[in-house]
C-alpha cells in the first residue's frame, strides 16, 4: 500500500505501523510500536500536533494535518497526515489512526501551475501596454508625416503640440 497507516493506543503511543511508515520514515514497525506518535513529527509543530491528535480523541472529529518531513534521502516532503478516532461497536474511542500521504508532487505541480498562470498573466499585460504603445508611436509617425508634406506652420504646430501630449501619454 502506497498509503502510510499508523494506529496509536488512547495515550498516543503507536500499536500499529505499516510497511508504508517504515519506507517513509525509515524505521520497522520493531522499533516504532510503543514510541509516541508525535515522534515522527518535526519538533516545531509536534505541540500543535498533540494538541490536534487529543482533540480527535476528545471530539471524534477527523482532521487533517500537514507537515514537512526529511526522507532517509535527505529530501523534503510535505505530508498530509488524516487524523481520525478508532472507535469500538458501542462507539468508545479507543486510539487514533493516522493516513500519511506524500503531496510533495502535488504540491510542485500546483506550483507550476501558479507560476505559469502569473506568466501568462504577464504576458497579456506586456501584450496590452505593447499594443497602446503601438497605438500612441502609430499616431506620432502619422502626425509627423503629415507635417512634413505640409507647408503650413499651423499644421507643423497642431502636430508637434498633438506629438507632445501623445509622448507625454507614453
Amino acid at each position: 500500500m502506497g498509503v502510510s497507516l499508523i494506529a496509536t493506543h488512547p495515550d498516543l503511543n503507536i500499536r500499529i505501523w505499516n510497511a508504508a511508515a517504515a519506507r517513509l520514515f525509515g524505521a520497522g514497525a520493531d522499533r516504532m510500536i510503543g514510541t509516541p506518535v508525535t515522534s515522527v513529527i518535526p519538533s516545531e509543530r509536534r505541540r500543535l500536533a498533540e494538541r490536534v491528535l487529543r482533540r480527535v480523541l476528545c471530539t471524534g472529529e477527523v482532521v487533517d494535518f500537514e507537515f514537512q518531513h526529511r526522507d532517509a534521502h535527505g529530501e523534503r516532503r510535505e505530508l498530509i497526515v488524516t487524523i481520525a478516532p478508532i472507535t469500538t461497536e458501542p462507539g468508545v474511542r479507543i486510539g487514533a489512526s493516522l493516513c500519511i500521504r506524500d503531496i510533495t508532487r502535488r504540491i510542485a505541480l500546483q506550483n507550476e501551475i501558479n507560476e505559469t498562470r502569473k506568466m501568462s498573466a504577464l504576458g497579456a499585460m506586456a501584450g496590452a501596454i505593447a499594443h497602446h504603445f503601438h497605438n500612441i508611436l502609430g499616431g506620432v509617425i502619422t502626425g509627423v508625416d503629415y507635417a512634413r508634406k505640409s507647408d503650413d506652420p499651423a499644421v507643423t504646430t497642431k502636430v508637434l503640440d498633438q506629438t507632445g501630449r501623445s509622448l507625454t501619454r507614453a
